[in-house]
């Protein structure tokens, strides 16, 4: 008896794994667990369509957690390109061009002005431009704000160094 469960639960798994077959040429999308970011009072966020793409590539820019009606200034790599306002939700989507941008990382920030002077960074995204990346372009009929002509940041700095152990 102890095999033959063995085999039904064997069987089992194979037969599951048999039944998601067909969407295995799906294309993907990713789960947008921003729409979410409200539900628990959390603090604001910006989040980007792509983490990477071609220059000249559109990205879409979306906010959540924000004040309702807060006035937001976007920075690119600290210059400032345009500005956005929170809808009643405390949200907003903006389309971000980089026909003037360099290679390079661009970190993508929205400052509050009415929290003083300097104003406070809100929050911040990152994407990556690379020559040898897929060109993303937004839909028809869709404006976007310009980014400024700056030079891409550094990329990632991080650095992994092995582990010494002494005994």
């Amino acid at each position: 008896m102890h095999a033959w469960n063995r085999f039904s639960i064997a069987l089992s798994a194979m037969l599951a794994g048999l039944l998601l077959v067909p969407f295995v040429a799906l294309p993907r999308e990713g789960f947008r667990w921003q729409l979410f970011v409200g539900a628990y009072g959390a603090t604001p966020t910006l989040a980007v369509n792509y983490d990477v793409g071609r220059p000249g590539s559109d990205f879409l820019i979306s906010g959540f957690g924000f004040s309702a009606g807060a006035a937001l200034t976007l920075r690119a790599n600290s210059v400032a390109f345009g500005t956005v306002t929170a809808d009643g939700d405390g949200r907003f989507e903006v389309w971000v061009n980089s026909n003037n941008a360099g290679v390079g990382q661009y970190v993508i920030t929205a400052e509050d002005p009415s929290t003083g002077d300097p104003p406070a960074v809100v929050a911040s995204t990152t994407f990556y431009l690379l020559d040898g990346a897929p060109l993303r372009q937004r839909p028809a009929g869709t404006s976007a704000l310009a980014l400024p002509n700056v030079p891409g940041g550094l990329g990632d700095l991080r650095s992994f160094l092995p582990m010494v152990m002494t005994q």
